[in-house]
């Protein structure tokens, strides 16, 4: 089930639809996505601090990491990506519009997914969520 979250964007472009859904499949995982809008310029453009931040997230999540992946672009911008035993948790940033999109997915628990999302929203501190979206796989 996808629950939108604080979206005013009341296009459809942005709907999606399962295909085939049963009422006996098990949960497979929870996701996070969101656009985080007026976040810090610097930190947004510092993979390493963006790693930092995901690694955080993912031990107050009681996550398990495997991995990790982080890119800097020129003349700005950054990606991180951390692999989780439980699955992942990816930040893809514009410095120069103060905005980031990530995602949190897990196998693991609503809980901890929750958590790690949050953790990411308390260190980014943005000013606006966009497209913010809650998916139970």
């Amino acid at each position: 089930m996808i629950h939108q979250i604080n979206n005013t964007d009341t296009s459809t472009e942005n709907t999606v639809q399962k295909p085939f859904q049963s009422s006996n499949k098990p949960d497979l995982g929870y996701h996070f996505l969101a656009s985080f809008y007026g976040c810090d310029p610097q930190t947004l453009d510092n993979p390493e601090l963006l790693l930092k931040i995901i690694h955080g997230a993912a031990r107050y999540a009681e996550m398990t990491p495997f991995g990790d992946l982080e890119k800097k672009f020129f003349p700005q911008g950054a990606s991180a990506i951390l692999g989780l035993e439980e699955s992942h948790i990816s930040i893809h940033t514009w410095p120069e519009y103060g905005v980031a999109t990530l995602d949190v997915y897990t196998c693991g628990t609503k809980e901890s997914c929750e958590k790690a999302y949050d953790m990411l929203k308390m260190r980014f501190r943005p000013e606006k969520i966009k497209n913010e979206y809650f998916i139970e796989r």
